[in-house]
């Protein structure tokens, strides 16, 4: 199957975010990639880690020249409470443009603008996958990961009330199709009474089907 110019296109930018990466991010993008997980989602994840790091910095909470020299030690010495402030911050932090500085020129007021709860959850969900690669797939020299303490499997998440379409899609996807409603009647018919414990609830089970 031929590649879409667009398929390239994340492709190149999943290669050119990824330079300024630390290299074990680098190792992560690569074995997803192998491993089928959708472009589209890593490219995601890379714009979600290169905020996270950028913001660590900015914090003076790592010790490093610029985000690809983050030593994956700083990860594992993270503690729980440096990760919900960092959640803290995506949620507080206002993401509108900054307005025109052009002299000269007045400035409209304008009230912040915070980002989504997705947003949100993508970028905990996007830095649960790269901590649950490093902790359990990764292998230096002595074919160990490279650290085990993943501070990401504390971070737990409460989903809010679905709505009704989401309701919907859940329903959708657990719907029998036409094949697995024949499957399933024939097994009532010829193999449901065998999964029954006792001799007396088979007997009424066959007697009731005999009807």
């Amino acid at each position: 199957m031929a590649i879409t110019p667009e398929k390239l296109n994340i492709r190149k930018l999943i290669e050119n975010h990824s330079d300024a990466m630390p290299f074990y991010v680098k190792e992560y993008i690569q074995s997803k990639l192998t491993a089928g997980l959708s472009p589209d989602t890593l490219l995601q994840y890379l714009y979600r880690y290169k905020h996270f790091f950028n913001w660590l910095l900015s914090e003076g909470l790592v010790e490093a020249e610029d985000v690809a020299a983050i030593p994956y030690s700083e990860l594992d010495r993270m503690r729980k409470d440096t990760i919900e402030m960092y959640i803290q911050f995506l949620r507080n932090e206002d993401i509108s443009k900054k307005e025109d500085d052009t002299e000269g020129k007045p400035k409209a007021l304008k009230l912040p603008e915070y980002r989504g709860e997705a947003v949100v959850a993508l970028s905990i969900q996007a830095l649960k996958s790269l901590f649950n690669y490093l902790t359990k797939e990764t292998e230096d020299e002595n074919g160990e990961c490279y650290f085990y303490r993943n501070v990401m499997s504390k971070i737990v998440t409460h989903k809010k009330g679905e709505t009704a379409s989401r309701r919907a899609r859940d329903l959708n996807a657990i719907i029998l199709n036409d094949d697995d409603i024949s499957a399933y009647l024939k097994f009532i018919e010829n193999g449901y009474s065998e999964t029954l414990t006792s001799a007396e609830a088979r007997s009424r089970y066959e007697k009731v089907n005999s009807l």
